[in-house]
């Protein structure tokens, strides 16, 4: 309860309702809610195992924060999120529940909002024009959806084929609508 009326409030509204008590009210109490550089900071430092590629992947795509990802739009994806200072971590593993069990999953990003500290996965599904790539990513999306990332609320999908590649237009609304 105490998480969703965090995210009900605007940007920094609970920070300044702390901010505005005298010092001396502020020292009897102990925020429950982190400051969104608070959440910031532990987001960005918070530790885990990356994902694995596999031996016969030879590609190089390295991002401007020195992390190798497995495709040039993803490349794309994590330059234009750096450019914009949007805090991401690229394969974070998250636990979804799949009929009774635990499964990991590694959504290609996972962001957070750095005016509200809200998170957001964000999929880059790239190879749309592949039929059993769609199958296998329609169930991870069934999956999210399952475990309350929802498109457009919490979960953000990008998309390209072999003859429509990013449209980094669309690339900068997302990130100017959602999370800046």
């Amino acid at each position: 309860i105490l998480k969703k009326l965090e995210y009900s409030y605007t940007s920094r509204e609970l920070e300044n309702c702390f901010e505005k008590l005298c010092k001396a009210r502020q020292k009897l109490i102990q925020p429950f809610f982190k400051t969104v550089e608070e959440k910031i900071h532990s987001f960005l430092e918070e530790e885990y195992e990356p994902g694995k590629f596999d031996e016969d992947n030879i590609t190089e795509f390295i991002t401007l924060k020195g992390e190798r990802v497995r495709s040039k739009s993803e490349l794309l994806i994590s330059d234009h999120l750096n450019r914009y200072e949007v805090p991401y971590r690229y394969e974070k593993p998250i636990e979804l529940q799949d009929r009774h069990k635990t499964v990991i999953c590694r959504p290609d990003f996972t962001v957070m909002n750095r005016r509200t500290g809200k998170i957001f996965l964000h999929e880059h599904l790239g190879r749309m024009d592949d039929e059993d790539y769609v199958s296998a990513n329609m169930r991870k999306l069934e999956l999210y959806e399952k475990n309350g990332y929802l498109l457009g609320e919490n979960l953000i999908v990008t998309h390209e084929t072999s003859k429509a590649p990013l449209n980094v237009k669309v690339l900068d609304m997302y990130i100017k609508t959602y999370f800046i």
